[in-house]
Order: C-alpha cells, then structure tokens, then sequence
C-alpha cells in the first residue's frame, strides 16, 4: 500500500515593529486571526539579550502571549550567526547561538533556525578547514539544543557579496547527514535557492530535491532569482522596480518556478511552509497567507497526481 503524503503545515513569521518588542501582542494577534499551525517569531530582531544574557522580562512578555494564544511557536536565531567565520569570531558566534538556544528554551519553541555560513574563501584547502570548524559549531548548538527538545534548522542562503562562497542546498545537506545530529535538521529557503543558483550557475530542481528530504522546514517567499552583488539599490523599493535581490515577495508575485521546485521534492512528511514577509508588507497578509494556501494545494495535488 502506498503512503498517502501529508499536506504541508502553514506558518507565519512574526517580527515586532518594537526593538523591546512591547507590540508583541498585538502582532502575535494578527497572525493568529489566519489560523496557522506554527509561528515563527523574528528574535534577530528584537532586543531579548544583552552581552549573551536574556532580558527576562522582554522574553516572559512573548512567553505569555504565545501561552494565551496556545500557538506553537518556533523562532529565526541570529541572522549575524557566521560559522565559516575566521577561527578567531567562532567561539562568539557558538557563544551568542546558545544564548538564543536558551531564549528558545524559555518561550517554549520547538525549533530554531540559523544560517549557513559564508566566507570568501575559495582555497579548498582553506574551505575543508572552515567547514570542519562549521560542523564542530553545528554540533555544539544541536547539542545545546537537544537538552531544550529544540531542533536546530540550518537554512541555506546566497553569496551576499561578490565572490562569496557559500553552501548551495545540495551541499548544505550533505553537511546535515555528516553531522549525522538528531536535533540537527534543514530549513529549505526556495528564494534564497533560487538566487544562489543564479549565481553560482546550479539547477534549482536539481538542489530542492537534494535537500528537501533533511528539510522538515521551507522558507516560502517569491523573488526573481537575481542576485544584487553587482548592483545594489539605495532602498528596498528601488530593489523592488528592479527586479533583484532578497525581496521576500508573496509566492507568485515573482518568477520563481513553484512547480517545477514542488515536481522535484519527493512526497515527504507535511513540511511547514513558512511565510517569511517583510515586516513593512503587513497589509499584505490576506494576500500572503492566501497565495501560500493555494500552494499547500498545489502541491498534496501534485503529490497525489
């Protein structure tokens, strides 16, 4: 008998427009009026620990108000988090993971997602160095985390700079099943894949499918696959009329094949499709949360094809 696939799970991230995050609640609200399975709360953002320390109060505040709504929560962990940093930066970057691990332990989350890291390196000698390092930090935080019940989800991103190297998803999976760490696990950012492949000249198809099986966790946002190392806009509006960089769009609002990426992922266990919108795009939740309905939809349909 073959196993029916399972539909994938809604999510919706939450960023407070308040660095004390004193707008939590009303934020938390909004999102819960769309009735999603998880929420993931934006922590890089709001001022919860000073020098590796949590601020008790700020982070109670948040723990409360996901108590009153019953939302499962989990949370995006330090986007400045770098493991492929010089060796002299690492034990900071491990350090301030595990403050956040600690924060995640407070609110109750079951996840926490960071980066993949990023260097200019391209002496392989040099890079086998600075992924060993990496993974020696991953395990460190998977570690940490498993105490907590906290799975941390490494999500893959997009050379930010000219030159830079930085792991395509296919890579980034191969990392995971070396670590081999139950706590350690994939967060699928199809955008950030889809501009990193134009970069570096990679499939798309080809890298969703090589991750997806590690990644229980998908980023969903739209863009046009164009890195902006070359030409970088004055605002996120301009970045907008030209058609490039991380714009963090609606799915469909940009031209990222959804279905040839959903056509190449094998049936896999209902992954949590994750909303990540720009915080200034608020008003667009209706849209947002109904565009990424529609491809829940798409993909149970193509699945069950």
């Amino acid at each position: 008998m073959v196993e029916k696939p399972m539909k994938p799970k809604l999510g919706i991230s939450v960023r407070s427009l308040a660095r004390d995050a004193s707008d939590i609640e009303a934020r938390i609200s909004e999102v819960a009026h769309y009735k999603p399975n998880s929420i993931e709360l934006m922590c890089f953002a709001q001022d919860l620990i000073r020098d590796e320390k949590m601020l008790v109060p700020r982070v109670e505040r948040i723990q409360k108000s996901l108590d009153d709504h019953g939302i499962m929560a989990t949370m995006h962990g330090p986007i400045s988090l770098n493991l492929l940093d010089p060796p002299e930066q690492l034990g900071r970057h491990v350090r301030a993971g595990l403050a956040y691990i600690d924060l995640g332990a407070v609110l109750g989350i079951t996840g926490m997602v960071i980066h993949t890291g990023y260097c200019p390196e391209t002496d392989p000698a040099a890079l086998r160095s600075r992924y060993a390092a990496q993974r020696d930090g991953l395990k460190r935080l998977a570690d940490h985390a498993g105490r907590h019940g906290i799975v941390v989800y490494v999500e893959n991103i997009f050379p930010f700079f000219e030159g830079a190297h930085t792991a395509l998803p296919g890579q980034l999976a191969e990392e995971i099943a070396e670590i081999d760490h139950p706590q350690l696990l994939g967060c699928f950012d199809v955008s950030h894949a889809y501009i990193a492949c134009t970069a570096y000249g990679a499939d798309l198809a080809h890298e969703a499918a090589e991750i997806a099986p590690v990644a229980p966790h998908w980023h969903v946002h739209d863009s046009f696959g164009r890195p902006d190392t070359k030409l970088k806009p004055y605002t996120k509006s301009e970045s907008l009329a030209y058609g490039i960089g991380d714009l963090h769009l609606a799915v469909g609002d940009g031209d990222l094949p959804w279905s040839n990426v959903l056509a190449s992922v094998p049936a896999i266990a209902g992954p949590t499709f994750n909303i990540e919108l720009n915080p200034d795009s608020c008003s667009d939740m209706p849209h947002w949360v109904a565009a990424t309905r529609q491809l829940i939809s798409d993909s149970v349909r193509q699945k069950a094809a």
